[in-house]
């Protein structure tokens, strides 16, 4: 990864293989001295295999027993992912979405989960 500042203005680029690399990066320099915005150009290179990312997404699920697995659905399109369906808690849903942006060449996640 290489960042560049120029009047306050950050520029993040290259490549990283989970999507929660790409954010923990902005995180850091977003919250900078004299930092006034920052550009991402970061890539998620990682390529991503559908069945397997919601496969994995799913296993987390069940280790950590944030919800009934049937309850939930998981889609996977490209480097999103959309997370359906119903948990109990707010720690339920975080930990749903930190377990999808786990998963290798995850870009985007779209966490839709509803809290009965």
């Amino acid at each position: 990864m290489k960042p560049v500042v120029k009047d306050g203005w950050g520029t993040l680029s290259g490549k990283v293989a989970f999507g929660f690399q790409r954010n923990s990066a902005l995180s850091a320099v977003r919250n900078l001295i004299g930092v006034q915005g920052v550009t991402s150009n970061i890539v998620v290179a990682s390529p991503v295999k559908g069945a397997d990312v919601k496969r994995k997404i799913e296993d987390a699920f069940k280790r950590h027993a944030i919800q009934d697995v049937k309850d939930s659905e998981v889609k996977v399109d490209n480097s999103t992912v959309t997370l359906k369906g119903h948990v109990h808690t707010w720690q339920e849903h975080a930990d749903a979405d930190r377990a999808a942006w786990a998963a290798p060449g995850v870009a985007h996640v779209e966490n839709r989960l509803v809290i009965q």
